[in-house]
């Protein structure tokens, strides 16, 4: 994880760089459905760059690429575990929505889909959630709610 360099839990193993092992690394957190901890380590990996430079590195440094096409894989991962918008079926027109455990309180994004978007946004208040969303004509969607809020 992000604190590795501090703690050298394994000091035989040689530290991840931001590609790709960061991004590795942030995969098996949602494969193993841990989005609250994809969503704060990703702060971790990648705040600092973007307060620094305001884009995302292909090091944990500053000497290589500062401006990395790659980076904006963390977008991806960010919708589909954090927002919840998990799979996008083109061929059959079908969208699900996979709503996580996570401690934000609010949360909203647009895909463009053609000429047409995709828009989910939901927020808690007192274990309930709240969800909004539009998709392209001819769409359908399935929500799954991974919460422990009910779905209003």
């Amino acid at each position: 994880g992000p604190d590795r360099k501090d703690n050298n839990k394994y000091p035989d193993v040689y530290f991840a760089n931001s590609f790709v092992g960061n991004y590795l690394r942030l995969e098996l957190l949602s494969r193993y459905k841990q989005q609250q901890k994809l969503l704060n380590e990703s702060i971790d990996f990648f705040d600092y760059m973007a307060v620094k430079t305001g884009t995302l590195w292909e090091n944990i440094g500053t000497y290589a690429s500062c401006n990395h096409g790659f980076a904006s894989h963390i977008v991806h991962l960010l919708y589909r575990d954090v927002l919840g918008i998990s799979d996008i079926d083109y061929r059959n027109r079908k969208i699900v929505f996979r709503i996580p455990d996570i401690e934000l309180e609010k949360c909203e994004g647009i895909i463009p889909v053609g000429d047409d978007i995709i828009k989910l946004s939901w927020s808690k208040t007192d274990g309930i959630i709240d969800i909004n969303y539009s998709l392209p004509e001819g769409f359908t969607s399935v929500i799954e709610n991974n919460s422990k809020c009910k779905i209003r």
